[in-house]
């Protein structure tokens, strides 16, 4: 795959070299990855140091919910064989996915190794 942007080539390579390792929020869209979030907003949800100003991916099977009061369920969808959730704080929105439906919150959350995206 090559990512061009305003005419400049971003990045080429294989579809698995991308998404583990996107090169632009950009190129993070284009490839459909959800959860490019800041890394400010995230950085109390996880163990890992962040860099606050970049944004980063989380993959809907890094996130682990628990009881808390954190994040509410602000939209279901059922897409046949899944569950979307989108879990709202007071700061961001996050899509999390799940084989089974889940009970009304709240919800705390854990972020386990978020990606960062390069630019």
């Amino acid at each position: 795959i090559i990512i061009i942007q305003n005419g400049k080539l971003l990045k080429k390579g294989s579809p698995e070299n991308l998404v583990s390792a996107p090169p632009s929020k950009y190129a993070a869209q284009l490839l459909g990855l959800v959860n490019l979030i800041k890394g400010e907003f995230i950085i109390k949800f996880c163990k890992e140091k962040l860099k606050q100003e970049a944004f980063y991916w989380i993959p809907f099977g890094n996130i682990k919910l628990s009881n808390g009061n954190e994040f509410s369920i602000s939209e279901t969808r059922f897409l046949g064989n899944e569950f979307c959730y989108l879990l709202t704080s007071d700061t961001f929105t996050i899509e999390y996915k799940s084989l089974t439906p889940i009970t009304e919150g709240p919800f705390n959350i854990s972020i386990k190794s978020p990606v960062l995206i390069e630019k």
